[in-house]
């Protein structure tokens, strides 16, 4: 499940104290449930606060790691979840983004990509979950759902022959390392 949002900051001044006027920054927010009777509740705030740093714009990737940078995460005080905070990349979007399952459900035929967008497409999908494995980890849950899509730069929600080569990998709910020893966690 997701949830969009703004999330703001106030950074410091040069004087060393907090600026009135608040930085915003356009957020996606990916929600991870847990069962808080689980005795792997250690294990499971671990691997988020390890999949967090993995995807913090303070860790340098290549570019063809095409995931959202994570801005932190927090444990929802409501609901037994955490919610991992993720940086639009457009800073002035206010739709959700949408899926390449949404994309490729659409009835009409423009807005149907030709072969050689869905080649590239899958190329750089393929190459994306190659650097996630090259960091040592597994995404766990990869599948159209969780290929998003921005509005583009006009605020215009994609629909006609979106930029497919401005695709990011989401939905790290079941993400883990690729540690043999380590395993899927059943969070529920």
């Amino acid at each position: 499940m997701r949830s969009f949002g703004k999330y703001f900051t106030h950074p410091e001044n040069h004087n060393g104290g907090l600026d009135v006027e608040a930085t915003v920054e356009h957020v996606l927010i990916e929600w991870k449930d847990f069962d808080p009777t689980s005795p792997l509740e250690v294990l499971i705030d671990q691997r988020i606060n390890s999949l967090a740093g993995l995807l913090s714009p303070d860790i340098s990737r290549p570019s063809e790691f095409r995931a959202l940078e994570c801005l932190g995460y927090f444990e929802d005080g409501a609901f037994p979840r955490y919610g991992l905070i993720f940086k639009s990349p457009r800073h002035n979007t206010t739709t959700l983004p949408t899926s390449l399952y949404e994309l490729l459900g659409k009835n009409e035929d423009s807005s149907l990509p030709d072969l050689g967008q869905k080649f590239d497409l899958a190329k750089q999908l393929a190459s994306s979950i190659l650097r996630l494995h090259d960091c040592g980890w597994i995404h766990g849950s990869f599948r159209s759902s969780n290929v998003i899509f921005f509005d583009g730069d006009d605020g215009d929600r994609v629909s006609i022959n979106p930029s497919l080569s401005d695709s990011f990998v989401v939905g790290f709910n079941y993400s883990r390392p690729s540690n043999p020893e380590e395993s899927t966690l059943n969070t529920q």
